[in-house]
């Protein structure tokens, strides 16, 4: 029993911290979209 219920717990361990870095990536990723529009569109702006 316990080691069904080790096995359980390290890959529920497993999907929550893939979670977490999926959606950290996704926030990281629209914030560099984010700036490089705002860079482009100053950069654009000012010439």
């Amino acid at each position: 029993m316990t080691l069904s219920d080790d096995r359980i717990e390290t890959c529920v361990k497993l999907i929550g911290y893939g979670l977490a870095a999926l959606w950290i990536l996704f926030v990281a990723v629209c914030f560099l979209f984010s700036f490089l529009g705002l860079l482009f569109n100053g950069g654009i702006g000012k010439l």
